[in-house]
């Protein structure tokens, strides 16, 4: 729960700073570019070391009490970058679908996130399938050819034994087969002896 809602107040601020370079669409796929700001990376690095922090130890602190720059020391800043990068890649694809409304039908693919350099925006790469594009033909002026309304008595017939057929219970009895019967037998077949 308190993630999400420091997920929120990141996303937020990602509506603000994030950019979508390409959104191209083949069929029903689109493949995005999103481009987010090195200021977003701090913020949730910041965000992210406050969650890991509660799970790491380090001698001479109680766990989950370890300053920022001796968490550093210890785990690196890789650490925190990674999980950052995760939780901006995620926040960023949902608020690039959010603003190009798409309707999205399935998970990302083929995501492909830059490599990281300081001081420069992330960015990254996915293919999103979307519900496909309806597009009306020419519709106006088509001339539907109106049906009898006439109906005769054998086409109620028709209908009826159709409805028979399809319903009828089958039962067992004793007699000589006649034409249309199911019948259930037991052949036994020689040759020779």
């Amino acid at each position: 729960p308190n993630r999400n809602r420091k997920s929120k107040k990141i996303l937020t601020q990602l509506e603000e700073t994030m950019k979508i370079i390409k959104n191209k669409r083949k069929n029903n796929t689109i493949s995005l570019e999103v481009q987010e700001s090195h200021d977003a990376l701090i913020e949730g690095m910041n965000v992210a070391f406050k969650r890991v922090v509660k799970k790491s130890s380090v001698q001479g602190f109680r766990e989950g009490k370890v300053p920022r720059d001796v968490f550093e020391k210890n785990y690196g800043k890789d650490v925190l970058i990674q999980e950052a990068m995760i939780d901006i890649v995620n926040d960023a694809y949902r608020a690039a679908i959010a603003e190009l409304n798409l309707d999205v039908v399935d998970y990302p693919k083929n995501l492909n996130v830059s490599e990281y350099k300081d001081q420069q925006p992330i960015t990254f790469t996915c293919d999103v399938d979307v519900m496909p594009e309806v597009k009306l033909g020419k519709y106006k002026g088509l001339k539907v050819e109106q049906m009898d309304p006439n109906v005769k008595d054998e086409d109620i017939q028709g209908q009826i034994d159709k409805l028979r057929e399809n319903f009828a219970e089958y039962a067992a009895i004793e007699r000589t087969a006649k034409q249309d019967d199911i019948i259930r037998c037991d052949i036994e077949a020689k040759m020779e002896d």
